[in-house]
């Protein structure tokens, strides 16, 4: 194995490099235009950005607070969130409610019935 190996490496090391044709190397100036091009938008990329970054808030716990709209917006979710908890709770009381006054009453309550009894 290392036998065949030394003598692929001998035989590439001979052989001479065929590319060296009249055009060779007329590619290396527009080239280098298009990586200075591609380094020059990468820069103004990269500045753009951070303008960007430095107008969003380091905490998102206080958006709401840096904009009018959304503060009015995150108070009317929060009511309506409270609301929906309310009705929840006060339905779950009623229910509760009802089976312990039927429960006093000597009835047995309405979700505890068994079918054929």
């Amino acid at each position: 194995m290392t036998e065949f190996l030394t003598a692929t490496m001998v035989l590439l090391a001979e052989e001479d490099v065929q590319n060296r044709g009249p055009d060779f190397g007329k590619a290396s100036p527009i080239a280098l235009l298009i990586l200075v091009l591609l380094l020059i938008a990468v820069l103004l990329l990269g500045r753009s950005m951070g303008k960007q970054l430095r107008k969003v808030p380091e905490n998102f716990d206080d958006v709401p607070a840096a904009d009018p709209k959304l503060r009015k917006r995150a108070r009317k979710l929060h009511h309506e969130r409270e609301v929906d908890e309310l009705r929840d709770v006060e339905a779950t009381v009623e229910a509760k409610f009802e089976r312990a006054v039927e429960e006093a009453a000597g009835e047995k309550p309405a979700g505890d019935a068994k079918p054929g009894v």
